[in-house]
């Protein structure tokens, strides 16, 4: 069969362009197959830095409870009524919170969405200050906790359990990486309509090429 050069030229065509066409599909394929193995890997880190802040979350409450638990079965000569109850609300504050940070694990996914709604109530900000401090004290009895709010106002409009956490998180990391028996200060004042609340410890620090990193979701510095 003789074939003309148009027909020839056509088929010739025809197979150069079914071969481009299917080395763009590899392409798009590899692309694709790159973009979903680099998302496996944020993935796997992001769980990883999730678990590692869940443990870290967790050790405050769950230490208050072995704590209170430990003296009371220690105790030779038993105890007083109010001393009972008074380690039976340390008890069930410390479940109380972690409660609380099941509640916020669980929103994460709703901030991650754009629909984290804070709750502002009046909010008691001196009593929430002195607590956060007195529970951190009591598991660190080594470190002083140096507490100056007086300047605070008696009340503030804010999102209670939301500030406690994120107080819970600067003392504990505070006691976790201060050195010795250092001091730890914490100090509330005014500035304009702002109210401002420090921690400041005495410890290793954060190392420099950390600190971009630092609002990043689950991430832990090196030190």
């Amino acid at each position: 069969i003789s074939l003309g050069r148009d027909t020839m030229f056509s088929a010739t065509v025809r197979d150069i362009t079914l071969r481009a066409q299917s080395e763009t599909a590899m392409r798009r394929a590899h692309e694709e197959l790159g973009h979903s193995l680099k998302k496996q890997i944020e993935l796997n880190k992001t769980q990883a830095e999730f678990v590692s802040m869940v443990s870290h979350e967790f050790r405050t409450p769950l230490t208050i409870i072995d704590m209170t638990a430990q003296r009371i079965l220690r105790s030779k000569e038993g105890h007083s009524a109010e001393d009972l109850a008074n380690r039976a609300r340390k008890i069930r504050d410390a479940v109380k919170r972690m409660a609380g940070l099941m509640e916020s694990m669980l929103s994460s996914a709703t901030m991650s969405a754009g629909e984290l709604r804070i709750e502002c109530t009046p909010c008691d900000l001196r009593r929430l200050v002195d607590g956060a401090c007195a529970r951190q004290q009591e598991i660190a009895p080594r470190h002083r906790i140096l507490v100056d709010i007086a300047a605070l106002p008696a009340e503030i409009m804010a999102d209670g359990p939301a500030v406690e956490q994120i107080l819970t998180n600067l003392l504990s990391n505070a006691v976790k990486y201060g050195t010795g028996d250092s001091e730890i200060l914490v100090k509330g004042w005014l500035v304009g309509d702002d109210v401002l609340v420090s921690v400041t410890d005495h410890g290793i620090g954060i190392d420099k090429e950390d600190l971009p990193k630092m609002f990043d979701k689950y991430f832990r510095a090196k030190t």
